[in-house]
C-alpha cells in the first residue's frame, strides 16, 4: 500500500475472475491487478486476519472507517435476522 497516492480515491472493477484497481481522477495511470475471485461466492476470514485487520485499522483511517462500516452492517443484519 505504500505505493498508493495518498488521498486519491480508487475504483475497483472485476473482469472475469480478476479484480483491478484504478485511480478515479487519474486516467493517465493504468489500472492494476489487485487480486482474483473464486468462481462461487465464498468468504473465509481467519482469526489471524481479523487481528491484522484491527491492527491496521488502528493505524489507517480508511481501514478503520471500512471496518466500522462492516461492523455496523453486521450488527444491523444480526438484529433483523434473529
Amino acid at each position: 500500500m505504500s505505493n498508493l497516492i495518498p488521498g486519491e480515491p480508487l475504483i475497483y472493477e472485476r473482469v472475469g475472475q480478476t479484480i483491478y484497481a484504478k485511480y478515479r481522477n487519474r486516467p493517465d495511470i493504468p489500472r492494476w491487478i489487485v487480486g482474483t475471485s473464486s468462481a462461487g461466492p465464498s468468504f473465509d476470514l481467519y482469526w489471524e486476519e481479523w487481528i491484522e485487520m484491527t491492527r491496521l485499522a488502528a493505524e489507517h483511517p480508511t481501514m478503520r472507517q471500512s471496518l466500522q462500516k462492516a461492523l455496523e452492517v453486521y450488527y444491523l443484519l444480526r438484529e433483523t435476522h434473529r
